[in-house]
């Protein structure tokens, strides 16, 4: 209907070449290697101008940057259980070899680093129970009996005795 509308005599214009989307993972995909070195702004953008043919405006390299950035991000989002998994295998296997050649400091070392990854060397919780049912850390506990001292000492008013408080009988 409109084509009858179009002047003859007119030059048909070129249109504009698209990126594609292929050509934008790809291009991202090269300057994620800058990204990653730490390459400021500056440079990558000094890189596409003198090292690649794209031709780019430096919003659309911002672009580029700004998505090979989300990229790093996406990969730095590991799986704990995963990568504890596999620390703990690599660890287990450093620990078969160092035994295998009698090298007993490197397994002890070893030994070591997996006790530090499955929190085998934090501090240990337990539970100290007073009237009220609650439960103290170790350092909690010698919090809670100082407290009780200092109620007893300095206002003589009697405290719910701390955990493992001896009964004195003196205020």
């Amino acid at each position: 209907m409109f084509e009858d509308c179009k002047n003859p005599q007119a030059p048909e214009k070129p249109h504009p070449r698209y990126t594609t989307k292929a050509e934008k993972r790809a291009r991202i995909e090269r300057l994620f290697p800058l990204v990653v070195a730490g390459a400021r702004r500056s440079e990558i953008m000094q890189f596409c101008a003198t090292k690649t043919d794209w031709g780019c405006a430096e919003r659309t390299i911002d672009y580029y940057i700004a998505a090979a950035n989300e990229l790093l991000e996406a990969e730095s989002r590991t799986h704990r259980e995963l990568e504890v998994g596999r620390a703990l295998r690599r660890l287990h296997i450093l620990y078969a070899r160092s035994v295998a050649v009698e090298d007993l400091p490197t397994a002890l070392a070893v030994q070591r680093e997996i006790n530090a990854l499955l929190g085998l060397r934090a501090p240990t919780w337990f539970a100290i129970a007073d009237e009220r049912q609650q439960e103290y850390s170790e350092l909690e506990a010698v919090e809670a009996k100082r407290l009780a001292i200092l109620m007893r000492n300095t206002y003589d008013v009697p405290a719910l005795p701390a955990p493992g408080l001896e009964q004195s009988g003196t205020h």
